[in-house]
């Protein structure tokens, strides 16, 4: 149909080298961000890369795709979080600290791995009793989800969303 073909003529452009050369700045500058707390460590002192390269992940991902800058990378004292963006922010670090999905995770991952076949069931039992792994892996997942469909109704309603992020050039797509 003649809509998908612009909506995807639009997405596309994103993906140009054009377009990929405008983001590089933004992220060097997260990066820089991300980088600058490391100096103060000592030489004999551990850093926690694991938890650093998340917020920055999670930074890159928040300002390419929503055009939001969670501010992870930045010390606590220098961030303007907003109540939803700190909810959110929250919500994504537990989901990618707290619920590991390995064998310390839930019993339908344990069950998977001895019998994949049993995995979808049990998890589907599972997300009905409070207090399990999987339980909480879905209210969390469902956490996530509403406050992703908060942005978004948020950017919706913006007259002016400019381009530089996926969600703007998806809304724009949409509305012509």
């Amino acid at each position: 149909d003649s809509r998908w073909t612009t909506t995807g003529n639009k997405i596309i452009s994103m993906y140009q080298p054009s377009h990929l050369a405008t983001l590089v700045h933004a992220m060097q500058q997260l990066v820089e961000s991300a980088a600058r707390p490391l100096l103060s460590y000592k030489e004999d002192e551990d850093i926690h890369f694991s938890n650093l390269s998340l917020k920055l992940a999670t930074d890159v991902i928040g300002q390419a795709a929503f055009g939001i800058n969670f501010g992870l990378s930045e010390p606590p004292n220098n961030r303007t979080d907003t109540e939803e963006i700190s909810d959110f922010i929250r919500q994504h670090i537990y989901s990618t600290t707290a619920l590991k999905m390995d064998l310390s995770g839930s019993l339908s991952i344990i069950v998977g791995l001895l019998v994949p076949v049993l995995q979808e069931p049990f998890q589907q039992v599972l997300r009905k009793i409070p207090g399990t792994m999987d339980w909480k892996v879905e209210m969390t997942h469902k956490k996530l989800s509403s406050r992703l469909d908060e942005i978004v109704e948020q950017r919706e309603k913006e007259k002016e969303r400019g381009s530089k992020d996926f969600l703007s050039l998806i809304l724009n797509a949409r509305d012509f």
